[in-house]
């Protein structure tokens, strides 16, 4: 799967644009606090899928170790999965508040971050979500 990386012109209209939020990509901070191992801030930026599916990830981070809050468990992922992960955390957080317009883009991003993992033939990584 490719991706287009939005330019540093483009980044700073990105979670506007995208999420209908000027101030979307605090929410994906304060949940990389939460479900990154060892996070202590960085630079994130915004990402399309072929299909034109919105996510944030992480610039410096080939690789992430996600804990799984229920279980503790870490998953070793790289910074792309790690994006589309905490993208699509903070999507089902707004749509559990009740922010429905942002229903088709969690459906879209869920279903392009399930053919990522089949892509890296990453179905631990599935079921830790699934569950």
């Amino acid at each position: 799967m490719n991706f287009h990386i939005a330019t540093e012109e483009d980044r700073p209209d990105f979670p506007l644009k995208h999420f209908n939020d000027p101030l979307f990509d605090m929410d994906i901070f304060v949940a990389a606090w939460r479900l990154i191992k060892d996070y202590k801030g960085d630079y994130w930026d915004g990402a399309t899928t072929e299909a034109g599916v919105p996510f944030m990830m992480l610039r410096d981070h080939p690789e992430c170790v996600l804990i799984r809050p229920s279980t503790g468990e870490e998953l070793i992922v790289d910074n792309v999965l790690a994006g589309m992960i905490m993208t699509h955390s903070v999507l089902l957080g707004r749509i559990r508040d009740g922010m429905s317009d942002l229903t088709k883009q969690h459906r879209d991003l869920k279903e392009a971050l399930a053919d990522y993992c089949i892509e890296l033939d990453r179905g631990d990584v599935l079921e830790a979500l699934l569950h």
